[in-house]
């Protein structure tokens, strides 16, 4: 079960966010923290933002010590209670969707809450919801809609393998954007930070997210990498490769370009049809 929901702006009591997460997590069925090989545990994530610094932790009261005491306010908050697949031997690592995500800025909260039964589930989100005072976020008007077309940066994120044939693909990607005078960005580069907390903002800071699946690659990290832009509710453009087998999973019927092996070009066409329809214009 995976319910999704936007809530109308407004303060968080921070210290009743710790409690709600150990809620969460004594809901979790005993069935969905076993596989046949590996071990499902639950692990608490706080991220807040402030202007001059970002700060992890995984304690509750670290978390709520820290927005107390911080002398600027929080920006951004992000809290997850992330899914950790653990097997003897190997380094614990989180797969998605996780069982429970918040964000949080001025502007924006979303929450969706994973992987718990059906009732518990709308149980538990009554609850966070009645305990944080959450209202739904009201429909944006048409007029609204418009406006926003209109401001729409010319910035794109692409998520593509790190092979030759992956950093051909998005280098010619590359060179098609520049033309159409956007900014591109991608996971490469070094980063003194987790690679997941490093795609994740810059994944989060771009308009447009195009993510190219090649044959004979692990499309694990491209996967969270989609969750992730879903969740964020950035334009996701997906370009699959003929013959690259994949399950759209929490993304749905999400619709998505085929091109040849070797003929990526073959998707600029309908990447411009795409743009437009999200409202960019061209002379």
């Amino acid at each position: 079960m995976e319910i999704k929901r936007n809530y109308r702006p407004k303060d968080i009591n921070w210290k009743l966010i710790p409690d709600l997460m150990r809620k969460v997590q004594e809901s979790i069925p005993e069935d969905q923290q076993k596989e046949i090989r590996f071990k499902l545990e639950p692990s608490s994530l706080y991220k807040i933002e402030t202007f001059s610094q970002e700060v992890s932790v995984r304690s509750g009261g670290e978390f709520v010590n820290f927005v107390k005491e911080t002398p600027e306010p929080p920006l951004q908050v992000r809290v997850e209670l992330e899914c950790l697949r653990v097997r003897g031997g190997i380094e614990p690592y989180a797969i998605d969707p996780p069982y429970l995500r918040f964000y949080w800025d001025r502007n924006t909260i979303r929450m969706s809450l994973s992987r718990t039964e059906t009732e518990t589930a709308f149980r538990l989100m009554r609850d966070i919801e009645e305990t944080l005072e959450l209202s739904p976020a009201e429909p944006i008007r048409d007029t609204e809609k418009e406006e926003k077309k209109r401001q729409l940066r010319r910035t794109a994120f692409i998520a593509h393998a790190f092979t030759d044939v992956g950093r051909s693909y998005a280098f010619q990607l590359t060179k098609f954007l520049s033309l159409l005078c956007f900014e591109v960005a991608t996971g490469e580069g070094y980063s003194p930070e987790r690679v997941s907390d490093k795609v994740k903002r810059r994944l989060t800071a771009q308009e447009i997210v195009i993510v190219v699946l090649s044959k004979q690659e692990d499309i694990t990290w491209l996967t969270q990498e989609m969750s992730g832009a879903e969740f964020a509710g950035k334009p996701i453009m997906l370009l699959i490769e003929q013959g690259v087998e994949f399950k759209l999973g929490v993304l749905g019927d999400l619709e998505y370009v085929q091109f040849q092996k070797g003929q990526i070009a073959e998707t600029f066409t309908p990447i411009l049809e795409g743009f437009r329809e999200l409202g960019f214009v061209f002379k």
